[in-house]
């Protein structure tokens, strides 16, 4: 079969195999104003500063898991700091070796009255 007409070029398929293949192109998760990326939990550490001690809770206001004595130093992360619907401020702890299956907990760090379990004091 020769051309039709020559001096005109056709288009023709060609077939290349390779062994290498193709990039792969992983784009950046989308950002939106309302939703900042999301952070590493940075630790900081706190001292228990009630002479009674405090509970060690599954979430804030849940079961108790633990018990945190007076003058222990405990690590927080400290982008966890909740305030909950009654005004009770809490910080999640890392719990080591874990309890109950838990690997972090939660402890009152301050009551609706105002007033600090811990030191430093930590606040909402």
């Amino acid at each position: 079969m020769g051309l039709r007409r020559p001096g005109v070029m056709h288009p023709i398929k060609v077939r290349v195999r390779s062994s290498v293949p193709p990039p792969v192109y992983n784009p950046p998760p989308p950002t939106h104003p309302n939703h900042p990326p999301a952070r590493v939990d940075a630790l900081s550490t706190l001292e228990i500063a009630y002479k009674h001690g405090l509970y060690v809770r599954s979430e804030p206001g849940g079961a108790i898991i633990a018990s945190a004595l007076n003058k222990t130093t405990w690590y927080y992360k400290t982008n966890s700091i909740f305030m909950d619907k009654h005004w009770k401020v809490w910080a999640e702890v890392k719990l080591y070796p874990p309890v109950k299956g838990y690997t972090t907990g939660w402890i009152l760090v301050k009551d609706q009255l105002g007033t600090y379990f811990t030191d430093p004091q930590i606040d909402k």
